[in-house]
């Protein structure tokens, strides 16, 4: 797994398989002025990417090897120093960087991802097609946890993904209706039918179990940089939530005056979003901050594992809804 995902490792390696040839470091300087002059011939200066490698470990103090290079280079004499690129530096990254490092008595690198590219209508991005996308304008008009959301859970790691303003709108319909709304209701019913406090609840062992699997889902995607499919693990527990809601209709057993019941199904629910805020938390962590707010939770990373306990909602809590975690879009 020294190259992720497994058939970029392939490519890699047949690349190396077929011979290991000297390859240029320099260019005239004459036509690069500007380059890093190469030591004791002033004719030549280093070629772009060369220099541009060197700064991974420079920038950290090297061949200082103590401070910063430690902190994230080394880590007692072995690498833990993880890197990502695009497809089209995989030779570089993966194969004449590592040359160079070990030249240099330098430990490589102990990991890399490399992904694929960002197209537009399902073409390369061109301004001359006009079909270039500004990050900072999406961000701007849907929040900045909408865009990232998009770009991890809707473009994949290993290959080329693709971003469309149509397909923005049906995932970000679809944030709001899978989590904003769930969590709106479950709230709304708390304080509709408990004034707003958590009741004494028993919570549903079937729904535990589902938790339980999603958070080692998500554990080994997460490991395994595969950060789309980490994401799919916490969107099937929000199904499941909303899913719940349907099948146990809470708003039925208030009518039939079955109230214990209500709050079994109720508790477990919020159980379930608080789970499902931490699961989300490296992915929209504005939202999932509100999500707690709404939830009267007051959690912190600092409280590790913790964190991950089934029933860490407790019978008293306050609960209070507030403003949609993702408002409505205009059509």
């Amino acid at each position: 797994d020294f190259v992720l995902p497994a058939h970029r490792l392939t490519e890699i390696k047949r690349f190396t398989e077929g011979g290991l040839q000297d390859f240029s470091i320099s260019r005239i300087k004459e036509k690069m002025p500007w380059g890093v002059p190469v030591p004791d011939d002033a004719d030549h200066v280093m070629y772009v990417w060369f220099d541009a490698l060197v700064n991974y470990v420079s920038t950290l103090g090297w061949p200082e090897e103590s401070g910063e290079f430690n902190d994230f280079w080394l880590n007692e004499g072995v690498s833990n120093a993880i890197q990502i690129a695009g497809k089209d530096n995989l030779r570089q990254q993966s194969n004449m960087w590592q040359g160079m490092l070990m030249s240099a008595g330098v430990a490589p690198s102990r990991q890399i991802l490399i992904h694929g590219f960002i197209t537009s209508g399902g073409q390369k991005m061109s301004k001359s097609l006009g079909n270039v996308v500004d990050p900072f304008a999406v961000a701007e008009q849907f929040g900045i946890d909408p865009l990232r959301m998009y770009l991890l859970k809707e473009i994949p790691t290993a290959e080329d993904g693709d971003f469309s303003q149509e397909r923005f709108r049906m995932m970000y319909n679809e944030m709001a209706n899978n989590l904003g709304n769930l969590l709106s209701r479950t709230v709304a019913m708390t304080e509709k039918y408990f004034d707003g406090v958590v009741p004494t609840f028993e919570l549903d062992n079937s729904v535990e179990n589902a938790v339980s699997e999603a958070w080692s889902e998500l554990d080994a995607r997460m490991n395994g940089f595969d950060l789309k499919k980490a994401i799919e693990a916490a969107w099937a527990i929000l199904d499941l939530g909303n899913r719940y809601v349907d099948d146990h209709k809470p708003w039925t057993l208030a009518k039939e005056e079955k109230l214990n019941e209500v709050g079994n199904v109720l508790g477990t629910l919020l159980e379930l979003l608080r789970q499902t805020s931490w699961m989300l938390y490296p992915f929209i962590p504005e939202a999932t901050d509100k999500m707690r707010v709404q939830l009267g939770v007051d959690e912190s990373l600092d409280e590790g594992a913790a964190l991950r306990e089934w029933g860490g909602l407790k019978a008293g809590t306050k609960v209070a809804k507030g403003e949609g975690l993702f408002p409505r879009l205009e059509s």
